[in-house]
């Protein structure tokens, strides 16, 4: 990966970015494939009456288990910093609809990691294109939000804060108060 990142080097401005997204997979257990490898996969295997014994074990890397999760999202994205590149921020891509595994013995993975990489120390990233839009909250939402100090000083028997800012809101750049 790091030879196919030395290309995208050479062609990347040098305030270009890099965002990476890769999958990643587990240490050892069934290929699936049939032993004739003819990328056929144990599905279409038992389509041609095979029973499954055809597959065959892939080899466990040095230094991790059977089982293990590789990691090798941040194993690229660590080769690629020793590499040159400026590993600037690792974001988490949750998943609210993601599909079912078939394993029984650990959670769903549910998330990926996207990586922003970069050639130098400074380079061009607009935050505003980037930027969701935050939900709309009106004051019936506004009612049932924590109550948040706006300046440190509150009054616990009315739970009201002075500053006249007082309620947790939102906000099209961020989160806010709300003067209500």
């Amino acid at each position: 990966m790091v030879s196919v990142f030395d290309r995208v080097w050479r062609v990347l401005r040098d305030d270009g970015t890099l965002w990476l997204n890769l999958g990643d997979s587990y240490s050892g257990g069934k290929t699936g494939r049939d032993d004739k490898n003819d990328g056929g996969g144990l599905y279409a295997g038992r389509q041609k009456g095979w029973t499954g014994d055809e597959t065959r074990n892939r080899p466990v890397p040095e230094g991790l288990k059977p089982k293990d999760l590789v990691g090798i999202p941040w194993r690229v994205a660590f080769a690629l910093q020793a590499y040159g590149w400026y590993l600037r921020s690792d974001i988490i891509w949750a998943k609210k609809n993601c599909m079912p595994e078939s394993v029984t013995d650990r959670p769903t993975k549910a998330h990926e990691y996207l990586f922003l990489l970069t050639k130098r120390p400074h380079y061009y990233y607009d935050a505003e294109a980037v930027r969701e839009p935050h939900a709309e909250i009106d004051r019936r939402t506004a009612q049932g939000l924590s109550r948040i100090p706006y300046n440190g000083k509150s009054n616990p028997e009315t739970r009201e804060f002075s500053g006249g800012a007082d309620w947790l809101g939102q906000h099209p750049n961020g989160l806010s108060l709300i003067h209500i």
